[in-house]
């Protein structure tokens, strides 16, 4: 007994789908999960592999399940071309479609090295015939990165700032074939597309509704070109076989239905940089503007463009309800003042510079959610600085009353236990009734004490010395000091610099915390037997003393007797806990070995 072709199909369809993959709403957009994502479309993949090795009737059917997604990362390109010719030439056993007209979505990652840079040459102006294949094209996620290796130290790794220019061709491919059909674009990674391009695609897609891009630029490099491209440049080399699909390269632009950008259904446009001529596009169903700056190297250029910015704001008053800031932290307030309906905030690009001291000048009583999106590839004490910075003056504004609908404060991208001050945070934040995520998840409340109580006994190694300079005490200062060693309080009196607001709050609220652990926080008296019990204890202990010896005026002669009695956690559990801190994390001024004592350098 043969089951109905219709409830095969229908089968088929419930046991195979992949929540969200084809949803380009906003409530999805917004939330959406690239990760989660990702694997929705693999364990997708796995079963209808499995369902279209049932039967031949199932493998018929089975074809246009197997083809409405592609998901390719890093593959090899002879795989790249052999699945473009059965896309471009096999037909259905169900209807006569060829398998591209079933293809809605396309996910390209790639990672281009030394292996993958003569084949990248050639096939990036069509992605080696699959473009145009797909004439039924609906979502287009196109990712590049140059291939690296891993450095402990990210800024002198060149490859990460690399541009990869998006040619002008693959533009003009993409709006002959799919341009009525898509609602989705976005080309992240290091690729770099021109604003020129942008729009001519734009003026052929009424049915976009997401555009993305990483690094969007208004000036065409040396190397591009404006004018017809050369027909010449995209073939593929002499030894390759697959000249047909080289040459399905569109090199003309189809002529435009109307010389401005009028997109009514786009909701979502995170542009990568900042350009004037996109205020001139008419977005009615706005409701997402991605903005960045962090390419802008020169201080005069940077000004010039958050003038413009703000300009741009405040002539035209939006009507959009989320916005994010990719830049540095300067005076961001004032910008968002001029986005009256503005219900989520996000901002990034904290490594750029210090936070200047403002507030909103008027009261956002729509602003629901504060997202800061912690940098990736950087150092602890690179950005502790600026998100204490950011917290703290969202607690200031939280205190004047100007976000009366705040709730929810997220940290993106950051881990809880590098951030030291994370339980003080979430409390401090719990008294204007706003709580904290970090990645998405809340907070728990946790009333325990953020270090635990001292053990009864501890082990005493051998002296091992380790040299401290004046400079390096200075970081420690600025690491673990008040608000006036923030560089933004150059100015403050040198008075109040023995403080520890931030610790000394959490001693106090924290009633089982030893006594003796909570006369630490009390300078100029130094306890002679302190027992840090983790790494963090010891830097905390050994921040205070520093303080504590700096207000007080003492000599430098004297610093090195501030730590003989401060012992170094020495067993396996804490060097385990101690080397996840080593890298990048800790201040340099703290020892990785057991050391009971710290000399003065000579040079200073």
């Amino acid at each position: 007994m043969s089951l109905p072709a219709e409830l095969i199909r229908e089968i088929i369809r419930h046991a195979t789908v992949a929540l969200c993959v084809f949803d380009t709403t906003y409530t999805t957009i917004s939330c959406e999960d690239r990760t989660m994502t990702v694997r929705s479309m693999e364990r997708s993949l796995v079963t209808k592999c499995a369902l279209s090795l049932v039967s031949r009737q199932f493998h018929g059917i089975t074809d246009e399940f197997l083809y409405e997604f592609i998901l390719l990362r890093s593959c090899n390109v002879d795989t790249i071309q052999s699945l473009a010719e059965r896309l471009l030439h096999r037909k259905s056993q169900m209807n006569g479609h060829y398998l591209g007209w079933y293809v809605c979505r396309m996910d390209l990652d790639f990672e281009i090295g030394w292996y993958l840079q003569s084949d990248w040459n050639w096939g990036k102006y069509n992605m080696w015939g699959l473009i145009p294949a797909c004439t039924r094209l609906v979502i287009l996620v196109l990712s590049a990165v140059q291939w690296r290796t891993v450095t402990l130290r990210p800024e002198h790794d060149t490859a990460r700032h690399a541009t990869i220019y998006v040619p002008i061709e693959l533009f003009m491919t993409v709006t002959t074939t799919c341009s009525r059909t898509l609602r989705r674009l976005e080309l992240v990674g290091q690729l770099s597309p021109l604003l020129h391009h942008v729009e001519r695609l734009c003026m052929h897609a009424p049915w976009l509704e997401v555009c993305r891009f990483t690094k969007l630029r208004e000036v065409p490099n040396d190397e591009e070109g404006l004018s017809s491209p050369n027909p010449q440049r995209h073939l593929p080399p002499p030894e390759s076989d697959n000249v047909q699909l080289a040459q399905l390269v569109t090199t003309t632009w189809p002529s435009p239905a109307s010389s401005t950008v009028s997109l009514p259904h786009l909701h979502t446009l995170d542009l990568g940089g900042f350009a004037l001529q996109v205020w001139a596009w008419d977005l009615p169903a706005l409701q997402h503007l991605g903005v960045k700056m962090t390419h802008i190297v020169d201080v005069n250029s940077l000004a010039h463009n958050y003038l413009k910015l703000k300009l741009c704001l405040s002539q035209s008053r939006p009507l959009f309800s989320s916005f994010a800031y990719d830049g540095p932290p300067i005076h961001f307030w004032h910008i968002i003042d001029n986005i009256p309906y503005l219900e989520h905030f996000t901002l990034r690009g904290l490594h750029l510079g210090p936070l200047p001291p403002h507030t909103p000048r008027m009261t956002h009583r729509h602003l629901t959610t504060i997202t800061v999106v912690r940098p990736p590839l950087t150092s602890y004490s690179d950005d502790h600085c600026c998100i204490d910075a950011i917290m703290r003056n969202i607690q200031n504004v939280l205190g004047r009353r100007l976000l009366p609908s705040l709730r929810t404060v997220r940290l993106a991208e950051s881990s809880a236990p590098r951030i030291l001050y994370i339980d003080c945070l979430r409390r401090d934040l719990m008294k204007f009734d706003v709580r904290l995520e970090l990645d998405g998840h809340q907070v728990e409340v946790d009333d325990r004490p953020l270090y635990p109580k001292p053990p009864k006994h501890f082990y005493v190694t051998a002296p091992a010395k380790a040299t401290i300079t004046h400079s390096e005490a200075n970081t420690l200062v600025d690491e673990f000091g008040s608000d006036e060693s923030h560089p933004s309080n150059q100015g403050s009196s040198s008075s109040t610099r023995g403080r520890v607001p931030e610790y000394a709050d959490i001693f106090k609220r924290d009633s089982d915390v030893p006594d003796q652990l909570a006369s630490l926080l009390s300078p100029p008296e130094i306890i002679p037997r302190s027992l840090p019990e983790s790494p963090i204890d010891y830097a905390v202990e050994a921040a205070r003393r520093l303080l504590s010896w700096e207000s007080d005026n003492h000599s430098l002669t004297s610093l090195s007797a501030l730590f003989q009695d401060l012992p170094y956690p020495s067993t396996s559990a804490d060097q385990a806990e101690y080397s996840e801190y080593t890298d990048l994390n800790t201040p340099s001024c703290i020892a990785p070995s057991s050391s009971l004592a710290m000399e003065v350098d000579q040079d200073v």
